[in-house]
């Protein structure tokens, strides 16, 4: 590949079907590379458009924005309508941007993987284990996502404290205080806060600590350095989007090593425009919130004790990531062709049974003094 000219590997670049694969053909040599370099607006924004959702990839780019120093919004809530375009960012910053995508797209996979063990590790249900599928492609972009809004934050963050954003002194002064439970709410924050919960983990297991000194504020606000789990991958591998059913899945389809890189071949294919459905899918209220939320709806005396259900204990089961066949398949809802069984309460107890004792002695004792 390294002897191919010049025009016969950019298609091969923009064909990259992630960020992790085109993250692994820049790294595989100097001449590829450099090649990237040339051409990186050009590549990083075929790419992005190809294979990345709407909403994920004009997150990337307002990220881009705020490290060049030119992301335009006086405040927090503010978004672009349109996606930015790269061709003023210099390459060295849109290559740290590659770097970025593959680091969330391993952490969101290592974050899907202990998500499934867990679940595999619940009880049985029907007398039987829960056998629990690898994840669809829409629920790993919803994991991919929910990392790139907390690396958002993050940036926003750091962007404050190297004088980066152009804000007043009152945005700036919110900035400060805020946490990133509380910049997002509904369903977003479940998500948001199971990859933010994912973070704590690693940083606990690496036994570094959420919030350093003031001098090393700014590295509180970055991704775990993976290590050699950077270029690790589950066993398992995502299902692939609807509109890619008919393909051939490529081979360089998850993150790999240099040395995968050069010796595995490619598949190239076209890549067709990202569609509205699998958008709305995308940002979709979970099948989870939903029906944690149709407890609140249950008289009294159906739950006499435990009434209204947190969310957060059931982050860690990745449940705001799952669709409707993984909560049918945990024994947490009926499937909609079942006509024998379509009460909430008689799936309060599987629910409740995913607490740990503390959990559900904390919301006992919520319950009790609200006087539920």
């Amino acid at each position: 590949m390294d002897h191919l000219p010049t025009e016969t590997l950019l298609p091969i670049f923009k064909g990259c079907t992630d960020l992790s694969t085109l993250y692994s053909l820049i790294n595989t040599s100097r001449r590829l590379s450099a090649i990237f370099d040339n051409h990186a607006a050009e590549i990083l924004d075929t790419v992005l458009t190809s294979v990345v959702p709407d909403p994920t990839h004009r997150l990337m780019r307002i990220i881009l924005y705020i490290r060049a120093g030119e992301f335009k919004h006086r405040k927090w809530a503010d978004r672009e309508t349109h996606p930015l375009p790269l061709d003023d960012l210099p390459p060295p910053l849109l290559r740290k941007g590659v770097h970025l995508a593959h680091r969330v797209h391993v952490l969101a996979h290592l974050c899907l993987e202990r998500c499934l063990q867990r679940c595999r590790a619940l009880g049985k249900v029907d007398g039987l284990p829960p056998w629990i599928e690898p994840p669809s492609w829409i629920e790993e972009q919803r994991a991919i996502i929910a990392f790139w809004r907390v690396q958002y934050f993050y940036e926003l963050k750091i962007g404050r404290l190297k004088g980066r954003l152009n804000w007043g002194v009152g945005g700036l002064s919110a900035l400060q205080s805020s946490t990133i439970e509380g910049e997002f709410s509904g369903f977003l924050r479940e998500r948001v806060m199971t990859a933010a919960d994912f973070i704590d983990e690693i940083r606990a297991e690496e036994g570094i600590s959420n919030l350093g000194p003031p001098s090393s504020l700014a590295s509180s606000f970055r991704l775990p350095d993976l290590g050699d789990r950077e270029v690790v991958d589950p066993s398992w591998r995502c299902g692939v989007a609807d509109w890619r059913m008919n393909l051939m899945e490529p081979v360089l389809s998850r993150p790999c090593t240099r040395s995968q890189a050069v010796q595995e071949p490619m598949t190239l294919w076209l890549n067709p425009p990202w569609t509205r459905r699998s958008t709305a899918e995308l940002e979709a209220e979970p099948m989870a919130w939903i029906r944690l939320r149709s407890f609140d709806d249950l008289p009294r005396t159906e739950t006499p004790q435990l009434r209204r259900l947190p969310f957060q204990p059931y982050r860690k089961f990745g449940l705001f990531f799952w669709g409707e066949e993984k909560i049918n398949k945990l024994g947490l809802w009926p499937n909609r062709y079942n006509t024998e069984v379509n009460k909430g309460r008689d799936y309060f107890p599987r629910w409740l049974s995913l607490l740990t004792p503390d959990e559900l002695a904390w919301v006992i004792e919520g319950d009790e003094e609200n006087g539920w």
